[in-house]
């Protein structure tokens, strides 16, 4: 299960908005910072984070066959 969280910032470009993405042992999975609005930062951060739980993401640490795995069982 992965946990998301918002923050606010006020910086050259005034207030802005992020998210940062965690896993359950609280080490950070994705992030992003800079929206306009908390609501723009919602809805970026809610789609991420429902990418990463359905494990739609390719990660820098798959091997060649999990990712060949990945590809043989997609359903189109």
């Amino acid at each position: 299960m992965v946990s998301i969280s918002y923050t606010k910032r006020k910086g050259k470009k005034g207030l802005t908005y992020g998210y940062r993405i965690a896993d359950h042992t609280g080490s950070l999975m994705s992030s992003k910072s800079g929206f306009v609005t908390k609501k723009l930062a919602k809805e970026s951060g809610e789609f991420h984070k429902n990418r990463l739980e359905q494990g739609n993401i390719i990660t820098k640490d798959m091997t060649l066959y999990e990712l060949w795995k990945r590809w043989y069982e997609l359903e189109i």
